[in-house]
């Protein structure tokens, strides 16, 4: 987008704001003037339409959030897949084949351009460049918790009070549950 069309965009803007305040002095100084039942009745349809334009935003936005819950799951169910399976072959002691965890991570982040949120992008972009890095099993399992985390927290779960590695003892026996619960 241009400068000048930017630019265009904020004087448009500034003239929309410019006539709404010019129509509520209008209104206001008009009012004035009327009739106290003509008062009330122009104050009660005022309230009546900011009421339903708000009533109107908040259920257009709750019927997309939940049209757009079920997508996001599926996406969402490409990553707990892929840290099963490598969990799963990491206790079994078999690899997974990289043309495998291949397909399966492009699927994920096929499905995250399109419905993972900002947030949930970021970290997983972080944690791919943490991956290249030398660090800690530790410090791959927090970023990936935290990863679990805003994925939980997008599909609106709060998990304000649950712990570190919370979620990560569900894929663990009780002895390594203990000790990764016992660490934080």
């Amino acid at each position: 987008m241009s400068n000048a069309t930017k630019i265009f965009g904020y004087f448009v803007g500034l003239a929309i704001v410019g006539f709404v305040v010019w129509l509520l002095w209008v209104f206001v100084v008009n009012i004035n003037a009327a009739d106290p039942s003509v008062k009330a009745g122009l104050i009660g349809l005022l309230g009546v339409f900011s009421a339903a334009l708000v009533t109107n935003y908040q259920t257009k936005k709750r019927e997309i959030s939940a049209r757009h819950f079920g997508e996001k799951r599926e996406s969402y169910l490409h990553i707990i897949d892929l840290i099963f399976d490598i969990t799963k072959a990491t206790k079994t002691n078999l690899s997974l084949p990289d043309d495998e965890l291949v397909q399966k991570v492009m699927l994920f982040k096929k499905a995250l351009i399109v419905w993972g949120n900002s947030d949930i992008i970021e970290a997983w972009n972080n944690f791919e460049i943490i991956s290249e890095d030398d660090v800690t099993p530790e410090k791959m399992l927090q970023e990936m918790e935290k990863i679990l985390k805003l994925i939980r927290k997008d599909l609106g779960h709060d998990d304000s009070n649950m712990k570190f590695g919370s979620l990560w003892g569900l894929m663990l026996i009780a002895k390594d549950k203990k000790m990764l619960l016992k660490e934080q």
